[in-house]
């Protein structure tokens, strides 16, 4: 898009270097977005589609899985989405025990305070939280039987690694938008005891700042290459600017 619109930039040029900018365009794989949109339905910037119709759409495009979240930037352990359930198995128990040992002088001496504060304890003990982190990024589709999504996230994963971040060692610049707010993780929450709801929605979203599409610690990576390579790096930071933005507007 950026290279479709940008006058300087001749059809030798192109010829040139197209390849290598490709190559070094996106490989970070810092967009936190990009597995939220694989995990779950939502809604994207076409107002017209369904988050389900998204869904569908954007499951099986490359580029997004390219973008999910990887270790060649981010440590391992990076939390990428949480999802609570409630453990209907263990509260079933807990009720069971709670009847046996319960007598009936006990139960006339509780008064509804008490039996209200056991309540809210008793739904806080039997909630579940499992976190997703980029080391288990494909226990997402494993877990819910999404067999040709798993399939698609373990093949990008072997073509995704640090060899991709090697420096392009030609005199570059780095221009980048940053201070927009940009999603850092979801939380999900399933209340039905069989798991049907899990995934069905976006969940919860907690955000950090970036180019309101990629994080900034992806964004920023290629700062690195100043170290890497002899010809100049220069970066430039546009406040506010979303990714797009600085796509569409040199």
């Amino acid at each position: 898009m950026f290279l479709a619109r940008y006058p300087p930039i001749t059809q030798e040029w192109k010829d040139k270097f197209i390849e290598s900018f490709a190559s070094v365009a996106a490989p970070y794989s810092g967009a936190f977005e990009s597995y939220q949109f694989l995990a779950a339905p939502r809604r994207w910037i076409v107002p017209t589609l369904s988050p389900n119709t998204t869904y569908e759409l954007v499951k099986f495009f490359v580029g997004v899985y390219w973008m999910s979240p990887s270790d060649v930037i981010y440590d391992p352990e990076t939390v990428i989405a949480k999802v609570e359930q409630k453990d209907y198995k263990k509260k079933n128990e807990q009720q069971q025990q709670i009847k046996q040992k319960k007598s009936i002088f006990e139960s006339l001496r509780s008064n509804k305070q008490k039996q209200n504060n056991n309540n809210n304890k008793q739904s806080n003990d039997n909630i579940v939280l499992t976190k997703f982190s980029i080391s288990n990024i494909t226990s997402t589709f494993s877990s819910t039987n999404r067999k040709l999504m798993l399939s698609a996230m373990e093949n990008i994963q072997t073509q995704i690694g640090k060899k991709f971040f090697a420096a392009p060692n030609v005199e570059t610049v780095v221009f980048y938008g940053s201070g927009k707010l940009t999603e850092r993780f979801a939380t999900q929450f399933d209340d039905s005891e069989v798991g049907y709801h899990l995934w069905e929605n976006e969940g919860i979203i907690e955000s950090e700042f970036g180019d309101g599409t990629v994080n900034s610690a992806s964004l920023r990576a290629p700062f690195m290459w100043r170290y890497m390579q002899q010809p100049t790096v220069l970066i430039k930071e546009y406040t506010l600017a979303t990714h797009l933005k600085v796509l569409t507007d040199p």
